[in-house]
């Protein structure tokens, strides 16, 4: 399979379908953040990133599948930004983002 046949898998961009497609491990880090993010672009922003984690984690432990679906995934994001006509931010940027918001809620 290359990267043009790769196929998303069905994970709905919403807080309750992406706690359920994440590993186990993963989903006390992702509701600690839900708790702690606004609403608006903050939520959106935190969707965006989780979702891409849940995508990529469905790949298990395959890194060649992991890689793939990470880059289908940003590729299916930044066209979703695009059309919504909103800036466009790496994933580091959005992690810098949470992590500023994640400060200010400890203050």
């Amino acid at each position: 399979m290359d990267d043009a046949q790769v196929r998303l898998p069905d994970i709905p961009r919403t807080v309750g379908a992406i706690a359920e497609a994440l590993p186990e491990h993963r989903r006390p880090d992702f509701w600690q953040q839900v708790r702690t993010v606004g609403d608006g672009d903050d939520l959106e922003l935190l969707l965006d990133d989780w979702w891409l984690q849940a995508v990529v984690d469905s790949a298990g432990d395959n890194d060649r599948h992991r890689a793939q679906l990470e880059e289908a995934a940003e590729l299916h994001l930044a066209q979703r930004v695009k059309s919504a006509q909103k800036p466009l931010l790496s994933n580091s940027e959005v992690e810098a983002l949470l992590a500023a918001d994640a400060r200010e809620a400890q203050a």
